[in-house]
C-alpha cells in the first residue's frame, strides 16, 4: 500500500467502486428493460421521454453496425489503458473520469461478448436510445473536456494576469 493510499489521499479503492457501481447499476438495468417491458414502449413524459428496448449492433448513434468484434476489441483495448491509468495516474479528478468512461466501455463490453449486442432502453425525444453505460461514457467524456477548457482558460488568465509582474 503506498503512503498516499495509507494517509487516505488517494484511496484506489474508491475508484474500483465508482466502476463497479456503475457497472452493476448498468446490468441491472437491462436486465430489468428486458424482462419488464421487453418489446413494449413505456412512455414517461409523453412522447418525449420513453423506455423502448433497442439492439444495438452499433457504436454511437449506430455508427459502424455489426461490426462487434472491432468494437470489443477497441473497448478492451481502451478498458486496459484506462485501467493502468487509473490504477497509476496522480490526479483524482481525472481518475473520476476515467473510472466512468472505463465502467461504461465495460458495461458495454459485457453485453458484446455476452450477446453479440448492447442493449439500449432509454430514449428522449430525437436522441437515439442509450442505456447508464453509454450515460457514464458520455458524462465522463463530457467532464474531461470540460475540465481541460476551464484549466487552459484559467491558465491563460494567470498568464494574461497584469499584476503577475509586481
Amino acid at each position: 500500500m503506498s503512503r498516499e493510499e495509507e494517509t487516505g489521499k488517494n484511496p484506489k479503492w474508491i475508484f474500483f467502486l465508482i466502476i463497479a457501481s456503475i457497472v452493476i447499476s448498468d446490468q441491472i438495468t437491462k436486465y430489468l428493460a428486458v424482462n419488464l417491458f421487453g418489446e413494449k414502449t413505456v412512455n414517461l413524459a409523453g412522447n418525449i421521454v420513453y423506455l423502448s428496448l433497442v439492439n444495438n449492433t452499433g457504436a454511437a448513434f449506430g455508427i459502424f453496425r455489426n461490426q462487434n468484434f472491432l468494437l470489443s476489441v477497441l473497448a478492451g483495448a481502451f478498458i486496459l489503458v484506462a485501467g493502468f491509468y487509473v490504477f497509476f495516474a496522480k490526479d483524482k479528478k481525472y481518475k473520476v473520469v476515467l473510472s466512468m468512461i472505463l465502467a461504461g466501455a465495460a458495461g458495454n463490453l459485457i453485453d458484446r461478448i455476452r450477446l453479440g449486442y448492447v442493449i439500449d432502453f432509454f430514449s428522449i425525444g430525437f436522441w437515439p436510445a442509450f442505456n447508464v453505460a453509454d450515460s457514464a461514457i458520455t458524462l465522463g467524456v463530457a467532464f474531461l473536456v470540460l475540465g481541460n477548457l476551464l484549466i487552459r482558460k484559467n491558465k491563460g488568465i494567470k498568464e494574461n494576469n497584469p499584476t503577475k509582474n509586481r
